[in-house]
């Protein structure tokens, strides 16, 4: 097993599962912050970090000890199950392929709007 992305930039690629080594950032371990209320992050935006966190906090852990990630997208941001093996396969479609090869690999229900974003 490979490192996990809580302190590096991970990017991820996807086979038949999603597995994440050093990247580009595209894979991020599911970890939120709290902050003080300011203009940029305001009472609304604390009691929503509050309740994502709950909400996180809630999944059990994987019991084939995949860890949670955040897989970034420019067509958004998924939550998955990740491995993190020592290398990716060469034919794994990552973050850098097509919206629409992407959108296929990891299997995302798309409305119209997220299917005409810029590349990531």
């Amino acid at each position: 097993m490979g490192r996990d992305c809580t302190s590096t930039l991970c990017g991820y690629g996807v086979t038949r599962s999603v597995g994440c080594t050093s990247g580009d950032g595209s894979c991020r371990s599911v970890k939120m912050l709290r902050a003080k209320s300011s203009d940029f992050h305001d009472q609304y935006l604390q009691d929503a970090t509050r309740a994502f966190m709950a909400a996180l906090d809630a999944i059990p852990p994987d019991p084939r000890g995949r860890q949670l990630s955040f897989l970034h997208t420019n067509m958004g941001t998924l939550l998955a199950w990740v491995e993190h093996p020592e290398y990716l396969p060469a034919d794994a479609v990552t973050a850098k392929d097509d919206d629409a090869k992407l959108a296929e690999a990891l299997g995302l229900i798309l409305d119209e709007e997220q299917t005409n974003q810029k590349s990531f």
